[in-house]
């Protein structure tokens, strides 16, 4: 168990080495070479469903990240447009971004493209179904059922569902 001081050191210590987002994305500021070895340490503590068993934290490294970041961004299976001064593919997004598949597809796989995600609290059929059509959506990531389900089949804005 950690001391209240020891907490507040590490915390302090965690935030001297981050980099301000401002600063990240500002071309000329000079930023520290990435420390390769970190790529081993824990970057993501999701939690399971409990499908075999009480529901545990699983240990995802950096490199566990990348390496599906990756996967699913290779042509075979991504066909996302990067944005541009004239488009942008456009999703929705049900899945809380605490959820794996939330946090990997709808946050972090999609940023790489500047993909808009437009966030629906609940799954509702009638409310998805506005969401497609009002906010010209152009891709979804959906179960079997509901990606060939006729109701999203036939809005045709949609140039891709993944299932």
């Amino acid at each position: 168990m950690h001391s209240t001081s020891n907490s507040f050191q590490e915390c302090d210590d965690l935030c001297r080495s981050c980099i301000d987002f401002g600063e990240l994305v500002d071309t000329n500021t000079d930023i520290p070479d990435f420390d390769h070895e970190g790529l081993d340490r824990m970057a993501f503590l999701p939690y399971s469903s409990g499908t075999t068993g009480l529901p545990k934290g699983v240990e995802l490294t950096h490199n566990n990240l990348v390496s599906n970041l990756c996967q699913g961004a290779h042509q075979d299976f991504n066909k996302f447009v990067s944005a541009n001064g004239n488009f942008q593919e456009v999703i929705p997004a049900v899945l809380p971004m605490f959820h794996i598949y939330g946090f990997m597809v709808n946050l972090l796989n999609v940023a790489t493209y500047g993909t808009k995600v437009v966030t629906i609290p609940r799954f509702h059929p009638e409310l998805y179904i506005s969401v497609l059509k009002q906010h010209a959506i152009t891709a979804i990531y959906a179960a079997p059922p509901l990606g060939w389900h006729d109701s999203i089949v036939w809005v045709n804005q949609i140039t891709y569902i993944y299932v």
